[in-house]
């Protein structure tokens, strides 16, 4: 956190010291870099002065600056938001708000919520115009008047910011939660342990090159459950440069005991649709919009678990075509939908020469005060590995990854 405030300046001594009024309070989003919330305190000062920027850090060190909500204080964790202050052009006092999340987006919505800064001291300043220099000071009060009811996220905001930290299919490809599967639903009666993620991250070696790691998978207590499976990509490359991406993928796949498993790349195509429903009933929520994927797989299969008539470890190839929605409804609850259809080339795997398909369907409640979300969880279909088909229902926690942090 940036502090502010005084120091030993010979200001603090200054008995000549204006109270400084503001004449307008801007509020906006700053996407360069890493995304930034600002505030922008533009003061009324004395024609041809301009606000010092040499002596505003030395004479504002050590106070410190906090967002606050009087009526949802406890929403507000100090060790995530930060506020850092600064001048800028225009005679200008910058409040800089990091540590965004779509907790404090939700928050920052809400008519009786009072956002607002404050500081622990007021705010010291000089203003100079040739040889000749003025003292002033922005009262506590003032901080908090004009930065009051300001910080207002618009539609238009909130896609600034999702496109800011890498869009909405970079952001819903990191999924993480946990929990159980009833005794009455689990398939040795029972009760088991699941864990399901995905999750993408940039090489750190890589620099400016696209290349990332990529993995998926649902993995439970019970080893053999019908519906597990373990898919890395160590090696992940975007092609693309726009708002939609061409991957290509190498890795391999298998169920949660590799009884199951095979060396597969990928080549796909990934990219938004618009939302097809609001179900936020006038909530101000992000809403991150449908990602949907359409590709091909080819693969060689190392080991299976299949009958003895068509043991043989099988090369062939499918095509695909995959959804994922996160839906926000009204103030805390998310409906998640994902669903991947595919089709297999090889009748050895797809007799049937059928289109097969598994779903999941997630329901999540905002817990107060933690970054988890409660959560009742439906998986079903065929398993694209082991092309086993079963339906599960889950119950435990999602960790919060639609964050903006």
């Amino acid at each position: 956190m940036f502090s502010l405030v005084l120091s030993g300046s010979s200001m603090a001594q200054d008995t000549d010291i204006k109270t400084a009024t503001v004449e307008d309070a801007d509020f906006k989003i700053n996407s360069i870099g890493s995304p930034e919330l600002n505030i922008d305190l533009k003061l009324a000062l004395p024609e041809g002065f301009q606000l010092d920027d040499e002596s505003f850090f030395d004479l504002n060190n050590g106070y410190v600056a906090l967002l606050k909500s009087k009526k949802y204080a406890e929403l507000i964790d100090p060790d995530a938001v930060k506020v850092e202050l600064a001048p800028a052009a225009g005679n200008v006092i910058r409040f800089i708000i990091t540590g965004f999340s779509q907790k404090l987006s939700e928050l920052i919505a809400k008519e009786d919520a009072d956002i607002h800064i404050t500081t622990n001291a007021p705010i010291l300043f000089s203003a100079i115009k040739g040889t000749e220099t003025l003292s002033y000071q922005l009262k506590v009060a003032d901080v908090e008047k004009y930065t009051s009811n300001k910080i207002i996220l618009t539609e238009a905001m909130e896609e600034e910011l999702i496109a800011a930290k890498g869009g909405s299919i970079f952001m819903t490809s990191n999924v993480f939660d946990f929990g159980v599967l009833p005794q009455d639903k689990s398939e040795n009666t029972a009760t088991e342990f699941y864990t399901s993620f995905k999750y993408r991250s940039k090489y750190s070696f890589a620099k400016d090159k696209p290349i990332f790691f990529y993995g998926e998978g649902l993995l439970t207590t019970d080893s053999q459950d019908t519906l597990n499976y373990l898919s890395l990509y160590p090696v992940s490359y975007n092609f693309s440069k726009s708002k939609s991406e061409i991957i290509a993928q190498v890795g391999v796949e298998g169920n949660q005991t590799f009884q199951n498993y095979r060396v597969a790349a990928s080549i796909y195509w990934q990219g938004l649709l618009e939302n097809l429903v609001d179900l936020t009933f006038g909530e101000d929520r992000l809403r991150l919009k449908p990602v949907i994927k359409i590709g091909a797989k080819f693969y060689q299969e190392m080991e299976n678990n299949r009958p003895v008539e068509i043991e043989d470890n099988e090369f062939s190839n499918q095509v695909f075509g995959q959804i994922y929605y996160y839906i926000p409804i009204k103030k805390q609850y998310s409906l998640i939908l994902d669903g991947n259809a595919f089709y297999d080339f090889n009748t050895s795997v797809n007799p049937d020469e059928e289109i097969m398909f598994n779903y999941t369907v997630t329901l999540g409640i905002e817990i107060p005060k933690t970054d988890f979300k409660t959560i009742l969880k439906i998986v079903g279909g065929e398993n694209g590995i082991t092309y086993q088909k079963d339906q599960l229902l889950m119950i435990g926690f999602m960790a919060d990854l639609f964050s903006l942090n």
